[in-house]
């Protein structure tokens, strides 16, 4: 009767043991036959990083923006969009500016506008330089 019993919980343990690599095996078939996570930009995080405080600061406008901005309409809510959810375009940016690194950030405002917005990183603030709607030429007056 003892070698029965022995049998069977030796069995039992191995039954066990097929069923928890079999439910392994399936686990990580189905995650690697998933689409892979994109990792988020640097940039669309929490604030936490320090290559993209400058997103989360304060914003001061410059006369030159505030001019643009009024002659193109692009609201304050759109920079604050574009912001945060644009993309930089490296191309036109110059991180090496001083006194604070200049970001060209690109998107579509609300209305459909495709913009790019150009924003100084500085110590303590984030300053809106100038906005440019890439669709259409405005005349504006601003020097």
């Amino acid at each position: 009767m003892a070698k029965s019993s022995a049998k069977g919980s030796v069995l039992l343990i191995v039954l066990l043991a097929i069923a928890l690599i079999t439910v392994k095996w399936i686990k990580s078939c189905h995650n690697s036959s998933e689409t892979p996570v994109k990792e988020t930009p640097a940039w669309k995080d929490d604030g936490r990083n320090k290559r993209s405080e400058w997103r989360y600061r304060t914003l001061e406008y410059t006369q030159h923006a505030r001019c643009r901005m009024q002659c193109r309409n692009i609201s304050e809510a759109e920079v604050n969009e574009i912001l945060r959810n644009g993309t930089i375009n490296y191309k036109k940016s110059n991180l090496n500016d001083k006194p604070c690194p200049t970001y060209a950030i690109e998107g579509n405002t609300n209305d459909g506008q495709k913009v790019r917005i150009v924003f100084a990183a500085c110590k303590s603030t984030t300053r809106v330089v100038t906005t440019i709607d890439l669709g259409v030429e405005h005349e504006c007056d601003c020097n």
